[in-house]
């Protein structure tokens, strides 16, 4: 059985097509292999830190446990044109590695965040048993559709993903789900610090 498989391919085009190229090895945007102990930690040992978030966006402690789980950022990277971007993961087990990709529409004010997949979207391959693996290096060319250029439309870029049954959030709040307030990061974050007269920087 195959999961995310595509119709074809596409070529890599412009210095940010594999989303941002080395900055994200891929945005930060690709990663390493899952930790092996996976089973959550005693309720005792629970800790859950305030959220830390820094000049570049980048955050981390955004999990509810943050001894047993990860919920970070990695730093916003300028697409160009008014678009930035941002790779997230979250790993609420120790096991599990859950990418997401946040496309920030600075001019106006719009987002929209990319869930990664197990495999290259455009090839698809097994589904594996297990922990939970998912990368945003998947969604890219020369891998998937979801090709990141300052001259790009938020919304043609999201209905080409949607055909290719990849999951889309729209708004912050999707990324907050169970989150109390001292685990919320600034998701617009990188519009100030890249657009900051622009109606994504202003909140």
């Amino acid at each position: 059985m195959t999961s995310n498989r595509g119709r074809g391919s596409e070529p890599v085009q412009g210095r940010l097509a594999h989303i941002l190229g080395a900055a994200l090895a891929t945005l930060g945007l690709s990663g390493g292999a899952a930790m092996a102990a996976c089973a959550p930690l005693p309720n005792a040992m629970k800790y859950d830190a305030k959220v830390r978030q820094g000049a570049t966006c980048a955050f981390d402690r955004a999990a509810e446990n943050d001894r047993g789980g990860v919920y970070k950022g990695g730093k916003a990277v300028d697409i160009g044109g008014g678009f930035v971007g941002q790779k997230l993961t979250f790993d609420p087990t120790g096991c599990d590695r859950i990418e997401t990709l946040v496309v920030l529409d600075c001019t106006a004010g719009r987002m929209a965040a990319f869930s990664g997949t197990t495999n290259p979207v455009f090839t698809g391959g097994p589904i594996p048993v297990g922990p939970v693996n998912t990368r945003v290096r998947n969604l890219q060319p020369p891998y998937g559709p979801v090709a990141l250029r300052a001259s790009m439309v938020l919304d043609d870029l999201i209905a080409k993903a949607r055909s290719y049954s990849i999951g889309v959030g729209r708004t912050p709040e999707g990324l907050f789900v169970g989150k109390r307030a001292r685990n919320r990061f600034d998701v617009f974050c990188g519009c100030g610090v890249f657009y900051p007269g622009s109606q994504g920087a202003a909140g």
